[in-house]
């Protein structure tokens, strides 16, 4: 189900002949009219409209609906007064979903994304059977995290020089078929250099890597793909060797729907530890700011373990609410890497947690 914050985000990008609600009346009604979905709560009426493809919309082709009347793209005022889209990670399997009928049982709201990771090797057929059609039953946009895996610094030169162009198309070719809305973040976190597939010099450089996105993309484009909206996603950069400037890896305004950010907490032992949103976020997001792009937290968490994390999460959408007018979506990683050499990130378990999330849900993106 897509509620009025992710109709209001897709309808501000440069979004790819997708059907989705724009703002409207504010009569209620309890369908979605995009899947037919019950909500947990009523919903506005709200009129249909196509988004125009990318050159369309930088040609200027304003908007018109499906009885031919033209509409207006939202203002950026109106665009900065949508709720914030909330979406979740909780695992894989059908264990996860029971985790995320919990939790909107628990803030009594659908989440608007869930987000979904599969493998560069991954065909599209065995990810939709194992993933995405699960996926589907709860009616929000699925976001891919299509990862490279292990690159051997050779992936992105071989992506930009056609050497996968076959498995891209077997891809594209079954995404259009799904014909389903979902958002894709390739390559995620390329920055950061201790990610196997991160795009620094030793797989490639920046300049592979921008070359490999654009051709994907233009695959994508080139087999009539047009349910699908791109992420590019960084690591929120800071002062650690681990990571590297990342407006260097951007493929270009034609190349991306949103921009991503991820960032975690690690502290635990006092509130002040843990580290403000502002000190995690602010410098990244003060770079991607002149690129003029809806952005999505695409990942965050804060250790499910201390006491501090209800607060935490307060004062991060508190500040999300006072500084950061281009975040559209929040998608909470909510899983347990403590195994992992990372911490327990899940908020399911922490009812002051999940009371946050439920105000922000209803309140359009700030917590009392």
């Amino acid at each position: 189900m897509m509620n009025n914050a992710i109709a209001a985000l897709l309808s501000c990008t440069l979004g790819m002949g997708v059907i989705v609600p724009m703002l409207g009346d504010i009569a209620s009604r309890t369908m979605d009219v995009w899947r037919g979905a019950t909500r947990l709560h009523p919903q506005p009426a709200i009129a249909e409209f196509a988004i125009p493809s990318p050159q369309a919309h930088r040609a200027g082709i304003i908007w018109e609906d499906n009885a031919n009347r033209t509409l207006a793209m939202p203002s950026p005022s109106q665009a900065n007064a949508a709720k914030l889209a909330l979406g979740v990670y909780a695992g894989e399997g059908h264990p996860a979903h029971r985790q995320i009928e919990d939790m909107e049982k628990a803030i009594d709201y659908r989440f608007d994304i869930l987000h979904l990771y599969t493998g560069f090797n991954v065909e599209f057929n065995q990810f939709r059977k194992q993933k995405l059609e699960p996926a589907q039953r709860d009616g929000s946009i699925p976001l891919i995290s299509w990862a490279p895996g292990v690159t051997h610094g050779t992936l992105y030169r071989e992506i930009a020089n056609g050497q996968t162009d076959a498995y891209l198309k077997r891809w594209a070719k079954g995404l259009k078929a799904w014909g389903k809305p979902v958002m894709i973040r390739f390559a995620y976190e390329m920055n950061m250099a201790n990610m196997d597939w991160n795009a620094t010099p030793r797989n490639g450089g920046p300049a592979h890597f921008v070359q490999s996105w654009r051709r994907i993309h233009d695959i994508f484009q080139q087999e009539g793909v047009t349910n699908a909206q791109w992420v590019w996603c960084p690591h929120a950069d800071h002062d650690s060797p681990h990571y590297t400037d990342l407006m260097q890896y951007y493929p270009g305004d034609a190349y991306v729907d949103w921009v991503g950010l991820d960032g975690y907490h690690w502290g635990a032992a006092t509130h002040q530890e843990m580290g403000s949103f502002d000190q995690v976020f602010k410098r990244a997001y003060s770079k991607i700011q002149s690129l003029n792009k809806p952005v999505i937290i695409a990942e965050i968490g804060s250790p499910a373990d201390s006491e501090y994390q209800a607060q935490w999460l307060h004062l991060a959408f508190q500040r999300i609410r006072q500084d950061y007018p281009m975040i559209k979506a929040f998608v909470y990683f909510n899983a347990d890497f403590s195994r992992r050499n990372e911490r327990d990130w899940r908020i399911s378990q922490n009812a002051k947690s999940l009371d946050v999330l439920k105000q922000v849900a209803h309140q359009g993106g700030q917590s009392q």
